[in-house]
């Protein structure tokens, strides 16, 4: 009448697969969730904190950036012209 009853193991590996796809899903949406935060956030120079807007070039580098007035000013300290 009810179908013959699950041993422990089945009820197990069919909870474990509902687990394992619950927590696909929110991985997938928690990435989703990152990925427009990022195009939200703009740009920032890692050293004076100027966004992408207010310079004219960014350097990207692994999750650094750097703007063209930031270089400069490294390239005349490196030179010796510390402003």
């Amino acid at each position: 009448m009810f179908g013959k009853p699950r041993d422990a193991s089945e009820i197990v590996n069919a909870e474990m697969e509902k687990l394992r796809h619950e927590r696909d899903e929110a991985v997938r949406k928690h990435e989703k969730i990152e990925r427009l935060l990022a195009e939200l956030r703009p740009v920032r120079c890692s050293f004076c904190g100027k966004t992408q807007h207010e310079t004219d070039k960014m350097i990207a580098g692994p999750q650094v950036y750097i703007c063209n007035e930031c270089v400069d000013l490294c390239v005349n300290i490196i030179r010796g012209k510390q402003e």
